[in-house]
């Protein structure tokens, strides 16, 4: 279910990058009156990934990054 326009990016990733723990799915930042959606959460390593950079919000202690400005390299070795 990775939207198209960023299969490219997503088929890049090898097996160091598991499944998410969520997809496509909507958070409220507790004790603030901050919601988003994101595209995908890796719970356990704390990184959400936002469609474009509009919809980015940075929590404290996650990783927020958009798809386009993912490095693939980088963002594997996170895992």
């Amino acid at each position: 279910m990775i939207p198209d326009q960023y299969a490219n990016l997503f088929s890049s990733f090898d097996y160091r990058v598991p499944l998410p723990t969520y997809a496509f799915s909507e958070f409220n930042v507790l004790g603030t009156d901050r919601s988003g959606e994101v595209l995908f959460t890796w719970e356990p390593q704390k990184i959400m990934v936002f469609d474009d950079d509009k919809n980015k919000i940075n929590v404290e202690d996650w990783k927020s990054f958009y798809c386009e400005e993912i490095n693939v390299n980088d963002f594997m070795a996170m895992f």
